[in-house]
């Protein structure tokens, strides 16, 4: 019954009744997002993809049954593609500064961990040249 009364609703009120989803905007550079701000950006992506589709459903609703206004739908349709893929590009560009940005960050945490072990080293070395035991060497570094 509920589906009768649907299909008697003039079609062009169903592709009315269809909202695009808002346009995310990834205004922000990768390279200056935290893992928590590229999480949320992801989310803003994934959000709008699931309200996009909900969205192109409703207007395949009018398309399909070629009534009044599924040409309109139809047209709606193909620019909330396009909306789509610029939305895409946009977070590629800003996952890709993020993800060469995060390499750079762990190359120099790397780096200073690397040169901080090699300084622990010169001490302890230094402490083993002074005659210190081993274990005395260790009590020292875990002092510091």
């Amino acid at each position: 019954m509920l589906t009768s009364a649907l299909l008697a609703l003039p079609m062009t009120a169903m592709a009315d009744d269809c909202a695009a989803p808002p346009r995310p905007v990834f205004d922000i550079s990768g390279a200056d997002l935290d893992v928590a701000g590229y999480n949320a950006v992801t989310d803003m992506l994934i959000e709008f993809d699931d309200l996009s589709v909900k969205y192109r459903a409703c207007l395949d609703e009018t398309i399909n049954a070629r009534s009044e206004g599924w040409v309109d739908a139809l047209e709606s349709y193909n620019q909330s593609s396009a909306v789509q893929s610029e939305v895409y590009e946009a977070y590629v560009v800003v996952s890709e500064d993020f993800v060469v940005a995060s390499e750079q960050r762990a190359a120099e945490a790397a780096e200073q961990q690397r040169q901080k072990s090699a300084e622990l080293a010169e001490v302890h070395l230094g402490q083993l040249e002074d005659g210190a035991s081993p274990s005395e060497s260790a009590s020292t570094d875990a002092a510091e």
